[in-house]
């Protein structure tokens, strides 16, 4: 089979919006699933400086958002530069959550690097 830009594209947009996904998920499950009187207290405390992994969530919350972010400019982009500052983006997030052991989300943001790589080119 035979692969077209478009698709290649729409393979990048997807994924992209996988690797926004599972973090933001994370921040859900931590905000609104715990035992804690509510989710602004929730809020409040992973981002105080009581909390010692607190950069965890500022990594998560900027891995989600800059997923979210390519996967949108991925869709609507043409030029080459934008697309290669968003594979140089994804491969430090990438970097970044391996360097913190967020092993799940090493393998989730990976996945569209490929395509990202095919597109930019």
């Amino acid at each position: 089979m035979v692969e077209t830009a478009r698709s290649i594209r729409w393979t990048a947009v997807t994924l992209l919006g996988l690797a926004a996904i599972a973090p933001a998920g994370i921040w859900y499950i931590y905000l609104f699933t715990t035992e804690t009187p509510g989710w602004r207290a929730s809020l409040d405390y992973a981002l105080s400086p009581e909390n010692e992994i607190r950069y965890l969530f500022v990594l998560f919350a900027a891995g989600a958002m800059f997923s979210a972010i390519a996967a949108a400019s991925v869709a609507l982009s043409k030029r080459q530069f934008v697309l290669r500052m968003l594979l140089g983006g994804a491969v430090a997030q990438t970097l970044a959550y391996a360097y913190v052991g967020a092993w799940s989300l090493v393998l989730v943001s990976a996945l569209p690097l490929w395509w990202l790589y095919k597109v930019s080119a």
